[in-house]
């Protein structure tokens, strides 16, 4: 329940954060409207000179002011030399001004899709001042902007996510200090699973050194104590994993786990040798893991500490 309560309000908190802080400044927000006016009157102007060159093609006459000729070469209203490291507003100018003193005789067709394209130069004209006017907002008076409209509401948001938050970890965190006898192993009882799985292994190693000559009924009774360990407490610490990084932490997770995946590999191991009645390995494989698990256990003692 409290770690439920813990996400409903986390989830609320992100939406206030979300929601808020997507506000934007009144002053910004007015000078990308202006931008986005400039740009789009920029577009319906290339739009519009595309109509123009396609009557002035059709009716065929020599390209001319920025239309294609037969070969795909664009004839430049002016040099792009003169155009280079000019605002887009003053290069609309100096096109205008090319194009007003242009004294080309042309179609009826040609002149009116003409003229719709000047019209357009001179709307993006009008929408590039606009937008030059506003100017660009710098950071701070855009930030102080932004908090005056939405800041409180991020701010609430902000506080509902660390509520949130503290409260999943302290739910989190309860669960896995619970010592109820039918939980799963968690970090407080970890360290009395290993111990558990250590003393069992250490009892099945001196069990195998104290055998002179195995028979197979040895090494089936030996397998059979081995497949207790490795599905009952040996699984369950396994499994832990996730809280045990919980609670100590990415490093002390792999200090531990390090060591204890070794032990479970060896003893893994140790079954298979076992199995195929080879004692010499099967030897070798029990004292390693003893001597991993000593290590694992010896982690979670400095880890507590």
């Amino acid at each position: 329940m409290k770690k439920t309560l813990g996400l409903v309000i986390l989830t609320a908190g992100i939406a206030l954060t979300a929601g808020y802080g997507s506000y934007l400044a009144p002053a910004y927000k007015a000078e990308l409207i202006k931008r986005g006016e400039a740009h789009f009157a920029g577009g319906i102007a290339k739009e519009k000179h595309a109509a123009y060159c396609k009557v002035r093609k059709a009716a065929a006459l020599k390209a001319a002011e920025g239309c294609e000729n037969k070969k795909g070469r664009i004839k430049n209203i002016l040099n792009p030399k003169k155009l280079e490291g000019k605002p887009p507003i003053r290069q609309n100018y100096m096109k205008l001004k090319k194009l007003m003193a242009s004294q080309e005789a042309l179609p009826t067709k040609v002149v009116k899709r003409r003229k719709a394209w000047v019209r357009a130069l001179k709307l993006e004209r009008r929408a590039l001042k606009a937008a030059r006017a506003v100017g660009a907002q710098g950071p701070v008076p855009r930030l102080t902007g932004w908090a005056g409209l939405g800041g409180v509401g991020f701010g609430f948001g902000l506080l509902l996510v660390i509520v949130g938050s503290w409260t999943c970890r302290m739910a989190i965190k309860d669960a896995l200090v619970s010592e109820d006898g039918d939980a799963e192993a968690g970090p407080v009882d970890f360290g009395v699973l290993l111990g558990s799985v250590l003393d069992r292994a250490r009892a099945l190693q001196q069990e195998m050194a104290a055998l002179e000559a195995p028979v197979a009924a040895d090494l089936d009774r030996l397998k059979d104590q081995l497949d207790d360990i490795q599905k009952g407490d040996l699984a369950r610490l396994c499994e832990s994993g996730p809280k045990v990084q919980q609670r100590y932490g990415m490093a002390g997770f792999a200090e531990i786990f390090s060591p204890l995946s070794a032990g479970e590999r060896k003893l893994n191991r140790l079954w298979v040798t076992l199995v195929d009645r080879h004692w010499p390995e099967a030897m070798a494989s029990a004292e390693g893991a003893v001597a991993d698990l000593e290590r694992a256990v010896q982690a979670v003692k400095s880890q507590a500490d």
